[in-house]
């Protein structure tokens, strides 16, 4: 899976996640106050509400690092197998399972931590060509202008 279509899914991931809890809270119109107060005390609700935020804390920086890695033309194809998979593994895990859910959270957080850590190498080697490459046109640059010490 190339980087561009990870982030692709992350971001429909984090949209359907969302899109989940709008229904939920639609589906609380309508209630008394009371009712509406059960519902959101529920485990049911907590654990999706839970669920729904995790997903997003790491849905954004991922498909960011991801946009970064596909526009540098960077392929990590496990590590996007294993973020995408993870984060799906997760927080679907959790809202499918109800309480049986954080039976799940290892199944879903050991890819997406593998995958980010695989993702950081991509990261790092990447930058560090960028970085290398700067650093040589600006030595160039300083020595046409005659810098001392460059």
């Amino acid at each position: 899976m190339s980087c561009g279509k990870a982030a692709s899914a992350l971001f429909v991931n984090c949209l359907v996640a969302k899109l989940w809890m709008t229904a939920l809270r639609i589906g609380m119109m309508g209630q008394s106050k009371e009712q509406t107060k059960k519902t959101m005390e529920s485990k049911d609700f907590k654990i999706a509400h839970m669920a729904q935020l995790n997903n997003s804390e790491y849905a954004g920086p991922l498909i960011a690092v991801l946009l970064y890695l596909h526009s540098q033309g960077v392929e990590a194809n496990e590590a996007c197998v294993l973020v995408v998979i993870g984060s799906i593994v997760h927080m679907w895990g959790h809202i499918l399972m109800g309480p049986l859910g954080g039976l799940m959270a290892p199944l879903g957080a050991g890819p997406r931590y593998a995958g980010m850590f695989l993702l950081a190498l991509a990261l790092q080697k990447c930058t560090a060509k960028d970085i290398g490459q700067f650093s040589a046109a600006n030595i160039a640059r300083y020595e046409r202008v005659g810098v001392p010490g460059a």
